[in-house]
């Protein structure tokens, strides 16, 4: 167990440990805020690499800062480093929970985040137990990735037991503060030929920029739509994003009217099955208007 206790000490704020926050993004801390201090399941879920890492650091500082929560009550683990690839499903998971809770003795309610908690198999078993337990009180902050995080899904999962927050790469109001410029033209299309992304902030050539993009977008792909679903022409599904990504709206409307007259030709590219699978991995919402996308739920447009 030293091993696995290292690697708590090392991301959790104990023993005068600090985060790196990044860029406040009070748009967001500020609404999961507002649900602090119940039952509730408060579940991130975005694209990859939007920062939702970042955000539920940021949230589990302010309850230390802010609401004077004793650190030793707040436990983060992030599924994603490999210090924490042993924690393979809820039993994992909850070993190392007993083990914390024997070696702190933290008194009173325990704070609990994990990040991207759908590489746990069977997470939602822990996590509804400990939301709903009354002896040992704890509340959770969970975050995911991929289409295990549907709101179909954590439906079903979680019992209506969450209230759920969709992140986003930075805005353009963030990319003002981020980079200190006032709002124009110049900015604005500064903003659209970067993007979003929050780790494009600490490249240093646009060349690295591309390639962090392509990246992310390959992992977006291969990871979360082709492992998982029925693809047979996977250069015809990458032509499609890069249409989806276009930064002008009034192009990407045009290119998606025209391309789902395409699809409408062939029963393997429907409309509906790119639009579903491109919005279960967070990395495009819907442009069109209903009258345009018709078979597209009001949710989504």
């Amino acid at each position: 167990m030293d091993d696995k206790w290292k690697a708590l000490e090392k991301y959790n704020l104990w023993g005068g440990n600090t985060y790196q926050l990044g860029l406040e993004r009070k748009s967001y801390t500020d609404k999961i805020g507002n649900f602090v201090g119940n039952n509730l399941v408060k579940v991130l879920i975005g694209q990859r690499r939007s920062g939702k890492s970042y955000i539920l650091r940021q949230i589990a500082s302010s309850l230390v800062s802010e609401r004077g929560v004793n650190p030793a009550n707040i436990l983060y683990i992030n599924k994603e480093y490999l210090e924490f690839d042993f924690i393979d499903d809820y039993k994992a998971l909850e070993s190392l929970y007993r083990f914390y809770r024997e070696k702190l003795k933290p008194q009173g309610k325990v704070y609990l985040f994990f990040d991207e908690i759908q590489n746990v198999d069977g997470w939602e078993r822990f996590v509804n137990s400990h939301s709903q337990d009354f002896v040992e009180e704890s509340e959770l902050f969970i975050s995911g990735s991929n289409s295990k995080m549907l709101s179909s899904e954590l439906a079903t999962l979680l019992s209506g037991r969450y209230v759920e927050f969709h992140i986003f790469p930075y805005s353009y109001a963030e990319y003002l503060q981020l980079m200190q410029q006032p709002a124009g033209r110049a900015s604005y299309l500064a903003y659209l030929q970067k993007g979003g992304l929050p780790e494009l902030y600490n490249l240093p050539t646009v060349e690295s920029e591309k390639q962090y993009v392509a990246s992310v977008k390959d992992t977006i792909l291969l990871r979360d739509i082709v492992k998982r679903k029925p693809v047979r022409d996977v250069r015809l599904l990458d032509d499609i994003f890069i249409y989806l990504k276009l930064p002008f709206e009034p192009v990407c409307r045009a290119a998606l009217r025209s391309l789902l007259g395409f699809f409408l030709q062939f029963p393997a590219y429907t409309d509906r099955w790119v639009r579903r699978h491109a919005h279960d991995t967070n990395f495009v919402r819907c442009p069109l208007s209903c009258d345009v996308c018709r078979s597209c739920e009001p949710a989504i447009c």
